[in-house]
């Protein structure tokens, strides 16, 4: 298992957390420091990756980047950024694992989207236009990999209780938003299915919501 994030003492913790949790503390649970923003940086994580596994088995491209402000007032700086995180970041994701999974003749690849991906809502016009192309892109990839045994899913929560949820919705009452377990079991379930079973998109939604 690979984890990868910009910073090295949250992807590190989160190793150890992993690693704890396995039987007798087993390790098998590789660190790296990735900014998926990067090309080079893209490449250098999938290098290592075949250097320590050999395969690459499933990718889940769940970085993201949302700042929330009316239009009127969205900088280009500030769009720029939410495409570079949430679209370019998992185009270059993608394509990078795409040699491996091709010659395997096997892969699955979850790209995790948002309900905003799906219908725009307020104050969120950067965000929804970079998951719109995730979702998009998603489709184009599905057919073009299809013949190699590969899959795309995109899966859409609702809201989820993150930082990136609170920091843009301060005082927001956390238990109507869904676990980050629960989206967590999701993805491993459409990472899981077999290879005649193709799911294009899974959506997640917390009781009783209605809009975004």
């Amino acid at each position: 298992m690979v984890l990868a994030a910009r910073s090295v003492s949250e992807i590190e913790s989160a190793a150890a957390e992993v690693r704890q949790r396995r039987a007798g503390g087993a390790g098998g649970v590789l660190a790296i420091a990735c900014d998926v923003t990067s090309e080079a940086q893209v490449a250098a994580m999938i290098e290592r990756t075949i250097a320590e596994y050999g395969r690459i088995d499933v990718l889940v491209n769940n970085a993201g980047y949302s700042k929330q402000c009316p239009i009127a007032d969205l900088s280009v700086e500030e769009l720029r950024l939410a495409l570079d995180v949430n679209l370019v970041g998992t185009f270059l994701c993608c394509k990078a694992v795409l040699p491996t999974m091709k010659r395997q003749g096997s892969g699955r690849i979850v790209n995790v989207v948002s309900g905003a991906g799906k219908r725009g809502s307020l104050r969120r016009g950067a965000y929804a236009a970079a998951k719109f192309g995730v979702i998009g892109f998603s489709q184009c990839l599905q057919l073009e990999v299809k013949p190699d045994g590969i899959g795309v899913c995109c899966v859409c929560p609702g809201p989820v209780d993150t930082l990136m949820r609170t920091t843009n919705n301060p005082g927001e009452d956390r238990r109507t938003l869904l676990p980050p377990e629960e989206i967590a079991e999701v993805i491993v379930f459409a990472a899981t299915r077999g290879p005649l079973t193709v799911i294009p998109e899974i959506e997640v939604r917390p009781r009783g919501f209605v809009a975004f």
